[in-house]
């Protein structure tokens, strides 16, 4: 039987798959680095601004607010629509802005929100409040919950040693759901 010649000589054999084995590695690599949707970083100095905002992984049902800093001060009262269009959306998101106080507005998606997808929010700070051409347009992310059921059962054991006929079953059932009551 004759051998091809990669496999007589083993060394080249390795070099080779090392090789591309390397490659497919570096663009694995690149390729994430490229693709993956990465997480914006906030201005520290936004701060002066904006006290708090909606952030992290959300309810389907949940609302987006941001809260002013505490030196800024609005004349508004607890639910007062907001008829400037304040925020804006990618993937767009239909609704409508409420004031909860003088500081925070939140706004309330007309649907449900898409599970697991990401969501980026430009808020319009400079339509509120006067802030240097850098701090016009507040940017943030978040995430909607991506609602999981984990069914597992143990398997049916004999009760106790005496009787055949009494079973007994262990079930376990995990479930990942948020539910924000206001």
């Amino acid at each position: 039987m004759l051998e091809p010649n990669f496999l007589k000589n083993k060394t080249t054999f390795l070099r080779a798959a090392g090789a591309v084995l390397s490659i497919i590695l570096t663009g694995s690599i690149i390729f994430w680095f490229l693709f993956t949707k990465k997480h914006k970083e906030i201005n520290p100095a936004y701060s002066k601004y904006v006290e708090a905002y909606t952030s992290g992984v959300i309810s389907k049902r949940g609302t987006i607010r941001i809260q002013l800093a505490s030196g800024i001060t609005t004349l508004h009262h607890t639910n007062d629509p907001e008829e400037r269009e304040l925020f804006g959306f990618k993937p767009s998101i239909k609704g409508k802005a409420y004031w909860i106080d003088a500081r925070t507005i939140e706004f309330r998606p007309d649907e449900h929100l898409t599970p697991g997808k990401l969501y980026e929010v430009s808020f319009k700070l400079s339509k509120l409040i006067q802030v240097p051409s850098e701090f016009e347009t507040f940017e943030f992310q978040f995430q909607v919950v991506k609602p999981s059921l984990k069914f597992e059962q143990d398997g049916v054991k004999s009760f106790n040693s005496s009787s055949v006929l009494k079973k007994e079953s262990s079930i376990t059932l995990l479930t990942i759901y948020i539910k924000i009551c206001v």
